[in-house]
């Protein structure tokens, strides 16, 4: 009962000011054709001053109270009559429409009506928000541009329409505007999604990548560390010597950062005596100016002369660094040696297919040549056989040509087979040159290992006799 109350109550109330408003019109009617009776038929001159002011002052009120319209709609009505109805009497600052009237049954709850009343208030606000001041729009309409106006135009045009066909337009226009609205957002999400996928991807990609050369550099590390290793079992007297360079050095490093400790050390206490001798010379007498003084001159050039050693040892250290890191170790020097063999592996592999694809083109050239002699000779034969087989002295003259050309190919048979037999000799030749060769290289080897053997054991008493002497 309280709900068909809350819903029927605007209807009521508009009903009620309706007649209110007729009352008042036919009120105005009236004293309209009082007046105008008046000045058909006029009356006496003292009435009429009186009901001249009556007149006026009832124009004055019935000007200041009619009713004003506050507030336009900015965007479409509602669906529903109750809200168009409250929006209507909300342009003319009527909000009696949203009251809650409470019902005089005392058994209503209170909680209820509570609640009622913030639906009521919440439904105020959201009708208050489709509205716009009048002369906040007036003024809003005099700065819009060309294209606002366009579009102004077609919001009074469809409004229009929806008075005409009774909202069915609008709630089309509403649903599509609406559908469109959902359309923009899923595209721009579906937008925002494939910019995230692709960055992802991107992500995907580089992190891959970097995993790859972290494979790559262990894989080069693994290599080296190897290397190190096969060098350590290969030479340990240059690992053991390169380990003692790198212990001086470190040994050094850290002579220097004690010296260094001790310099600010020294500096600190230098810098205390010379604020305790600025505080005295503050405290004393003038007289003893000149003994503080020179021992402050005296602090002074001790702490440059301290300056000048440590830069001194700052210098030493410096190029002992130099001299270390020019010294390649083992290592380096392997490595080195191991990519100039494989330079020379690949030139002599290259070399010697070149070679391989000269024979190869001067054999079959060889072999192109004969047999071109072989097919001339023959065609030769073929074409004077027919005339040779005629006569018998053509015959003679055919056999004794075939047998010519017969001592022929045996004469270049036998140079071939000469040739053949000197480049078998060449070879036999070369190869036992490179066998003296490769002896000579071991040898050469062998010398070398015991020179660098004989180096260091004098490195190593040379070394002995400077920690002796």
């Amino acid at each position: 009962m309280l709900n068909f109350i809350i819903q029927c109550f605007p209807l009521q109330w508009l009903v009620k000011r309706s007649n209110e408003y007729r009352k008042e019109m036919a009120e105005t009617v009236r004293q309209y054709a009082v007046s105008q009776f008046c000045k058909a038929f006029p009356l006496v001159q003292e009435n009429m001053d009186a009901k001249k002011k009556i007149l006026e002052n009832i124009r004055r009120v019935t000007e200041a109270y009619r009713p004003h319209r506050y507030h336009k709609r900015k965007t479409a009505p509602p669906p529903d009559i109750e809200s168009r109805v409250d929006l209507t009497l909300l342009e003319y600052e009527h909000r009696g429409g949203l009251r809650l009237i409470a019902p005089n049954n005392d058994e209503v709850d209170a909680e209820l009506i509570q609640q009622q009343q913030d639906i009521c208030q919440e439904k105020l606000q959201r009708l208050m928000a489709s509205l716009v001041d009048v002369k906040e729009e007036t003024s809003d309409l005099n700065n819009l541009s060309e294209e606002d106006k366009i579009k102004q135009a077609k919001h009074y045009a469809s409004l229009h329409l929806e008075l005409k066909d009774g909202g069915a337009f609008s709630k089309e226009n509403s649903r599509l505007n609406s559908l469109n609205e959902q359309k923009q957002v899923l595209s721009e999400m579906v937008e925002k999604l494939r910019t995230t996928k692709e960055t992802v991807i991107g992500n995907i990609q580089e992190t891959n990548a970097t995993l790859e050369n972290i494979r790559l550099k262990k894989s080069e590390a693994d290599k080296k560390l190897k290397e190190l290793e096969e060098a350590e079992l290969k030479d340990p007297e240059g690992v053991r010597e390169i380990e003692e360079l790198v212990a001086l050095s470190e040994s050094l490093k850290l002579q220097e950062s004690q010296f260094k400790e001790q310099c600010k050390k020294e500096l600190a206490r230098l810098q205390n005596i010379i604020e305790e001798t600025k505080k005295a010379k503050a405290r004393t007498p003038t007289e003893l100016s000149s003994d503080i003084s020179k021992e402050y001159e005296e602090e002074i050039e001790k702490i440059k002369v301290v300056r000048l050693q440590l830069a001194k040892k700052n210098r030493h250290v410096v190029a002992l660094q130099r001299q270390l890191d020019n010294v390649p170790n083992r290592a380096e020097l392997a490595q080195y040696q191991r990519r100039f063999l494989e330079l020379y592996n690949q030139v002599a592999a290259k070399h010697k297919e070149t070679k391989q694809y000269y024979t190869l083109y001067n054999t079959l050239e060889d072999t192109r040549q004969y047999m071109q002699k072989e097919l001339s000779l023959l065609n030769s034969i073929s074409e004077s056989y027919t005339e040779a087989i005629l006569t018998p002295s053509g015959k003679e003259d055919f056999l004794r040509q075939l047998h010519n050309i017969v001592e022929s190919v045996k004469q270049s048979k036998l140079k071939v087979e000469h040739r053949l037999n000197n480049e078998k000799r060449k070879r036999d030749e070369l190869s036992s040159t490179l066998q003296g060769l490769v002896e000579l290289q071991r040898k050469y080897a062998s010398a070398v290992r015991q020179l660098s053997v004989e180096c260091q054991k004098y490195e190593v008493l040379l070394a002995q006799r400077k920690s002796k002497s």
